[in-house]
């Protein structure tokens, strides 16, 4: 076995290692929950809005877990998402959010979206994994050998108000939009 001899690289490419070349190191990690106020502040950095600190503590405490993206020089979030569910047959992604600013955005989600996926599979092996999608991230899900769903989206609401004299469910059927 031969030993190549590194690379050499031209006066006008930036050296390796340089600040033109440095990418920002980012680590993944699963996670049990994070601080509702540290996930508020990714979604105002990425422009989306804050939510109800009681409500979004709540959701993240009964979350199943979470992968988080952070910086390794100073540990700032900079993607999220996480898995709902029963623990066993059904196991629901949310929350994808990734700072858009990030040089790296797209390869963060799917990073995010692969560690999940091995983490469900790896704690919930006979577990389906279903996600809803915003319009940019189904490419993504897409690659990720998630499929839609042939007959479109199924859900039901139930208003509040409840059982009033008036239908109180609601059968959507459609392509999102």
């Amino acid at each position: 076995m031969t030993a190549v001899p590194p690379q050499s690289y031209r006066q006008t490419d930036s050296p390796p290692n340089s600040p033109a070349q440095r990418k920002t190191r980012i680590a993944l990690a699963v996670e049990g929950a994070i601080a509702a106020t540290e996930f508020n502040q990714l979604c105002l950095r990425a422009g989306k809005p804050p939510r109800d600190l009681v409500k979004l503590t709540k959701a993240l405490d009964h979350s199943l877990f979470c992968v988080t993206a952070r910086k390794v020089s100073n540990r700032e979030l900079v993607g999220y998402v996480r898995a709902c569910g029963d623990g066993v047959f059904n196991a629901e992604i949310l929350d994808l959010i990734v700072y858009p600013r990030e040089e790296q955005g797209e390869a963060i989600k799917k990073q995010l979206i692969l560690r999940l996926k091995r983490e469900v599979r790896r704690t919930m092996p006979k577990c389906a994994i279903s996600a809803f999608a915003l319009p940019e991230d189904l490419v993504l899900l897409l690659r990720a050998n998630f499929e839609k769903d042939p007959d479109g989206i199924r859900a039901m609401a139930l208003p509040l108000g409840g059982w009033a004299d008036q239908p109180a469910l609601y059968l959507v059927h459609g392509e999102p939009d």
